[in-house]
Order: structure tokens, then C-alpha cells, then sequence
């Protein structure tokens, strides 16, 4: 079918750029100088916190906002490495600078990180690695030149912690690596062997494997290098991809011409003719177990060059299909020696359930579609120099190479399709969703690119530099945490609630609720348990606290006075009398018989601290006497108490009374002439402060304080 079919048949019907969501919009752009007129910006990885990483390799010099990397004895494209962080607006936060020696390489770095921030970046190179002040050297081979993968953690800060290899006898390539929620990491690896010259492949000091044959490993280990497991599956493959489905399972897969062998059993190629390379894949789960294994049935040749997976399984494929597709009742004839590109879904049983053929006029290049799946919908971007005709849907291309962005949902509707901006050259070769779902492109660009606001420019208008941009396809919700404030001491910032993490600064918690004790800006954030990030921000001044202690609870007698003092120099004071001093004076015969709550409220600024005492004013007893007695035991807690008289009188009319400390008479009993001691039963008073006194004919003539617990 020609061109021209194509565009009459789109102008018929609703153009989807039209119809479709219109809240989609760049939301910023950046572009980097490298003066290598083969890389581009390779945006790799998003962290916790929704930073982006990303990887520029590059020959001689690298020009960064703060720094630039500089190895003029370099002469190759791929030698050095620069690794940036930018935060998720787009602005440069961080780099690395990873290389090597003169006419070594560098191939293939990529980026994992885990909850804690920490970057994880794995590579091949040739002989040795020179990162920060660390040197890495090749493993122990006859043959240095070739490659070995090196596996680099470094901290939050990107300095470097340690650095591991997976090394065999010849070549050791490097192909992904991928993070879990558990922080455990996956590295692809491909390892070069044969009959005349096998391999013994170590990896990490932990284990090895010997093999006479070409195989590619899956390893998982932890966040500090140790070892859980590999699968190594003899094969020879091409484009191998390593990826983690929304089913939690692994997929590695890729295309090869020959048989596969796993474990001792050997899965045969189709050798279908139509087609060189067969694709292939396998569903690893978390704890190694490889469940299936396959060269599946496709409906039709083709090479496949991506793919991703839904949480039920489904996997959406693209890639190039060739000659005559006859699908249902749809038959597409692809020109004789040409390729058309193809998007589609595939149940578990590997049945087609809805796709997409993509046409190529003569001539044009139709780059590779890349997908990422987000909750059974697909995103995707491709590369071409001409118009681009998706189902019913045309993407101009006005000026050169254009990238073209889109989505699909689950049903296979086109719900979204855009094209970049460009005076001259704007190729995507990577992109991610960071964790709100939005992309992230990257790639090269030559001359001027515009993203919606953002126009950047390129060095030389014919030499490429590398470029990255944010696309919004979810606009984020608004979280308000209140206005500025001034707080006493301390203040608890919250947030809305149903959020799996909040932050304040660089504090998260699980906790809705962040205490701050220090004055100044605080830059709040809440997320779900994908790290989507919601922000506001907030001035708080905190007011120096202070003490009020009025001391402890008392009790004078009705004849006594007493005075509660608060600390002075404040702005306010307020007694629970209504005076205003900071001190107040308590006269016993004025409030007469009781208890009485004794508070002052001391203010100044946002403070406002109260303290209270308990004051009892119980009734008064003559304080001039002449004998004494004792009380044993003192406190008593359960039974008796003894009451020992000291120079008794040889009186028959002395008496024992005791009173509760509101002055009530709760006891008493006549002393005999000459009788030393009198014991008491309290086991049925009620807890207190009691006042036992010896009456001579009518007169108080000894007392004393006992307490009943």
C-alpha cells in the first residue's frame, strides 16, 4: 500500500492528535556539548526521590554546567563515561567521570539505584578503569584487551564505595542492569567461549563458571555484592535485553540463529526461513527459578526489538516484520526486501490481541519503536525522517529526523501522538517513565529543538549533541501544608494522609508527621510507594521554649501564707486568681479549708507555658507544746500504727485524737495513767496526710504527721 493511500485514508477520518487528551505538554528540555559526533544522551535511571540518571559517553572532552571532563589523548568514541544526575525539572545536580587508558573503551554503562540513594553503574572495558581515585584492573586472562563487566556502587553523594567484575578468558559483555524493591540488583552479561577456547567466568569472587560455548548470565545480587544467583543460558544472542515485568518476574530475551541450552536441556530453534534471527525469551522469578523458556509463535515473522509486560503477563512487542502478513482477515504486503514496523499485544498464550503495522516509504528511516507499560496502557517513541502513519493517525515530519511520541491502552485505542520540533536533527534512542508515570526521552539533536518552553541549541548547528526531556502525560496533584508559621520550640509538619512516604528536606519517614526544632525554609514532599513526589514548601519560625515549675503540690495551715513565683522577663502572666504579676501571694484565712489548684500561664511570643500545684489548706493546731510523741511505721500501708508517748504525763485526763488534713476528726481514745504507746487500726482509712495530738485536761500538749498508703 502506498504512501498516498495511507494519507488519504487518515484524512477521512479523526485525526487522534486532535481528539485526544490535550493536557500533554514538554514540560522542560536540556542538551549537553561532548564534540563527538556519534553519542548522544542515554537517560537510563530514576531514583526514590524521582532524580534522573543518565550516561554520555564520549571521546576527549565533556561539557557539564559545573565541570568539564577533559582526556585529550583520547581518540575513540566510546573511551569515557560521564554519569549525571539532574533532579526531576530537568536542573544538572551531579557527574561522575568514568575512563580509561588511550585506545581502550568503555561499552555500554547503565544505571541502578536503591531506596537509599545509593548509584550502582556496570559496564565492560578494556584493561583497567579509572573512577574518582580508584583504579579497576581487568581480571587475571591471558588477554587484557578484551573486556571484563565491572559492577561500581557508589553513595548518595556519587562518591565510590566498592567495585566488582564478572571476568572470564575472552570477552565478558555488559548489557543491563536493573534494581528491585528489595534493592537487589540484576546484571545481563553475555561471555564468549568455544570448543578450542573455552572460558572459566568468575563472578565476583563467589562462584565460576566453565563453559566451551557462547552464554549469557542473569546474576542477582545484593546492594553490597554478594552473591544470590545466575542462570546462564548457552546461547548466541543478538540484541539480548533484560527487563522486569509489572508481573514481578524477569524477561531476558533477544534473537539468535541457533539452538538454546538451559540447565542440560536444549530448546530448538524454528529455523523459520522467512526469518535469520528467531526471538526468544525467558520468565526468570525473583528467586531464580526459570519458568518458561521459548521460542515463541508470532502469527507472522519477525524481528523483535522491544518489548514489556503487564501485571496479568500480556507482553506488548515491536519490532520489523517482512513479505506478506496475512493476520485474520487483514493481509498487508510488505515490499519485497523491505521492513515495516509493528507494535502489538500478546496474551500469556502467546495469541495476538490487537497490533499495529507501521508503513515505511522508500527511502525513509523508520528507527526503532521502544515501549514502557504502565498499568496495561503503552508508551512509545520511534525515530523517523519522514511522516509517520500509525492506524489512522499521520505524525508530520516537517525537517529532518523527528522523534515521535505516543500511547496506546490495553483495548490497542491510540490515545495520544505528538512529534518533536526540530530546524534539523532530533533522534531518540532511550527513553523511561520516572515515577509519576511522565517520560523521559533522550538522545542527539543538531541545530535548534523546541520543548514547549524550552528551546535548546546545538553547539554546531551540523555537529550533534545530546539532549533529554520530561513529557507530562500526568499532570501532578497540589498538596498544600498551610501557610508560614511561628511555633514555640517546635513544629509538626503534616500532610494529607494516604501517602506511603513524606519527607521534609532529606528526612523521610513513614509517618505523616515531621517534627522540626530549628527556624527556617522546609521544603515538604509526599509520595505514593512508587515514589511519586507531590511538593510544597514552608517558612517556620521557631521561638526559643522555656520552663515553668511553681513547685511541688503543698500545704500550709489556714493561719499560714505562701507565695508561687514564675520566672520574670516575659511578655504576659496570668494567675489562676486573675492577677497579671509573675508572683501571687496565697493567704490561708482568705481561701479557706480545702484543695485549690494554684496555675499561672506565662506567655511570650507563640509560647504560651503553664504549670499548676495542688495546695492544701487544712485547719491550724497550737504549735506550743511541751511533749512529743512518735509514729511507727510512718508511712503505714496496711494494719496498724504505733503511737509512742515521750515524758507522759500522770494525768487521767489525756486523750488521742486524730484528723485528716482537712481538720476532720477521724479517731479517738483515752491515754491511762502511765500507758507508753497507743496502737491504732487504719485499715480502713482512706489514703493520706493525717495529724495525731496528745490533749492534757483540754490542751494540745504533743502532735505529729503520719500517712496512711
Amino acid at each position: 500500500m502506498t504512501k498516498n493511500l495511507f494519507l488519504i485514508i487518515a484524512t477521512i477520518l479523526i485525526s487522534v492528535t486532535t481528539s485526544i487528551a490535550q493536557e500533554w505538554h514538554w514540560e522542560w528540555a536540556t542538551s549537553y556539548h561532548n564534540e563527538n559526533p556519534y553519542t548522544g544522551v542515554l537517560v537510563d535511571n530514576v531514583d526514590f526521590f524521582n532524580n534522573i540518571y543518565s550516561v554520555i559517553q564520549y571521546d576527549s572532552i565533556l561539557i557539564l554546567p559545573d565541570t568539564t571532563y577533559y582526556h585529550p589523548e583520547q581518540h575513540l568514541a566510546y573511551s569515557n563515561a560521564g554519569i549525571i544526575k539532574n533532579d526531576e525539572d530537568g536542573n544538572y545536580l551531579n557527574s561522575i567521570d568514568i575512563y580509561t587508558l588511550p585506545y581502550n573503551f568503555i561499552y555500554n554503562p547503565h544505571i541502578a539505584t536503591d531506596k537509599e540513594n545509593n548509584m550502582f553503574v556496570a559496564c565492560s572495558f578494556s584493561d583497567r578503569l579509572f573512577v574518582q581515585d580508584t583504579t579497576i584492573y581487568h581480571c587475571t586472562t591471558p588477554y587484557p584487551t578484551l573486556s571484563d563487566v565491572v559492577l561500581m556502587k557508589f553513595d548518595r553523594n556519587m562518591k565510590i564505595k566498592w567495585a566488582g567484575l564478572i571476568g572470564g578468558t575472552f570477552s565478558d559483555n555488559f548489557y543491563k542492569i536493573l534494581s528491585d524493591r528489595d534493592d537487589n540488583l540484576y546484571i545481563l552479561s553475555e561471555h564468549v567461549a568455544s570448543n578450542e577456547n573455552p572460558t572459566t567466568v568468575v563472578f565476583f569472587d563467589q562462584d565460576t563458571t566453565f563453559s566451551t560455548e557462547d552464554f549469557c548470565s542473569v546474576t542477582k545480587v545484593d546492594n553490597n555484592g554478594n552473591l544470590l544467583w545466575h542462570n546462564d543460558f548457552e546461547v548466541l544472542s543478538y540484541s539480548s535485553r533484560l527487563i522486569e515485568g509489572a508481573d514481578g518476574n524477569l524477561y531476558f530475551f533477544g534473537s539468535t540463529d541457533g539452538d538454546i541450552v538451559y540447565n542440560g536441556d536444549t530448546i530448538y530453534n524454528p529455523d523459520n526461513p522467512d526469518i535469520f534471527y528467531e526471538f526468544f525469551y525467558a520468565i526468570i522469578e525473583p528467586d531464580g527459578n526459570v519458568s518458561e523458556l521459548t521460542f515463541p509463535e508470532l502469527t507472522f515473522p519477525m524481528n523483535v526489538h522491544n518489548m514489556d509486560v503487564n501485571e496479568a503477563g500480556e507482553m506488548y512487542l515491536t519490532g520489523s516484520v517482512f513479505n506478506t502478513l496475512v493476520i485474520g482477515k487483514d493481509t498487508t504486503i510488505v515490499p519485497k526486501d523491505d521492513y515495516w514496523g509493528f507494535i502489538g499485544k500478546y496474551n500469556q498464550q502467546q495469541e495476538l490481541l490487537w497490533h499495529y503495522i507501521i508503513p515505511r516509504n522508500e527511502g525513509q528511516y523508520l528507527g526503532i519503536m521502544y515501549v514502557k507499560e504502565d498499568y496495561d496502557n503503552v508508551i512509545f517513541t520511534l525515530s523517523s525522517d519522514n511522516d509517520v502513519v500509525i492506524g489512522d493517525s499521520i505524525v508530520d515530519i516537517y525537517s529532518g529526523m523527528e522523534t515521535v511520541i505516543g500511547e496506546f491502552d490495553g483495548e490497542g485505542n491510540l490515545q495520544y501522538i505528538k512529534s518533536t520540533n526540530t530546524s534539523n536533527t532530533l533522534k531518540s534512542f532511550s527513553f523511561i517513565l520516572d515515577n509519576c508515570k511522565n517520560p523521559v526521552i533522550s538522545g542527539y539533536f543538531k541545530g535548534k529543538s523546541i520543548f514547549g518552553n524550552d528551546t535548546i541549541n546545538s553547539f554546531y548547528y551540523t555537529v550533534q549533541d545530546g539532549f533529554m526531556a520530561k513529557f507530562i502525560r500526568n499532570e501532578p496533584e497540589e498538596v498544600y501544608i498551610g501557610p508560614d508559621t511561628t511555633a514555640c520550640g517546635e513544629y509538626t509538619i503534616y500532610g494529607p494522609d494516604g501517602y506511603q512516604y513524606y519527607r521534609v528536606n532529606d528526612l523521610v519517614s513513614e509517618e505523616n508527621g515531621i517534627t522540626v526544632y530549628e527556624t527556617g525554609t522546609y521544603y515538604f514532599a509526599c509520595a505514593d510507594e512508587y515514589g511519586c513526589w507531590l511538593y510544597d514548601t514552608i517558612n517556620i519560625t521557631i521561638h526559643p521554649s522555656f520552663t515553668v515549675n511553681l513547685g511541688n503540690d503543698t500545704t500550709i495551715s489556714k493561719n499560714d501564707t505562701i507565695v508561687f513565683q514564675a520566672p520574670y522577663g516575659y511578655e504576659s502572666y496570668l494567675w489562676s486568681d486573675g492577677s497579671t504579676s509573675n508572683m501571687i501571694t496565697v493567704i490561708g484565712n482568705e481561701y479557706g479549708l480545702g484543695n485549690f489548684d494554684i496555675w499561672v500561664q506565662v506567655t511570650d511570643g507563640p509560647c504560651v507555658i503553664t504549670d499548676t500545684v495542688s495546695l492544701t489548706i487544712s485547719v491550724g493546731i497550737d504549735e506550743f507544746y511541751t511533749k512529743r510523741i512518735n509514729a511507727y511505721p510512718n508511712p503505714v500501708t496496711a494494719g496498724s500504727i504505733t503511737f509512742e508517748y515521750e515524758n507522759t504525763v500522770h494525768n487521767s485526763n489525756m486523750e488521742l485524737k486524730c484528723y485528716d488534713i482537712l481538720g476532720t476528726q477521724v479517731h479517738k481514745e483515752k491515754i491511762y495513767r502511765y500507758q507508753g504507746k497507743s496502737i491504732v487500726d487504719v485499715s480502713g482509712w482512706l489514703k493520706g496526710i493525717y495529724l495525731a495530738v496528745v490533749f492534757s485536761n483540754g490542751r494540745a500538749v504533743g502532735k505529729c504527721k503520719f500517712a496512711v498508703q
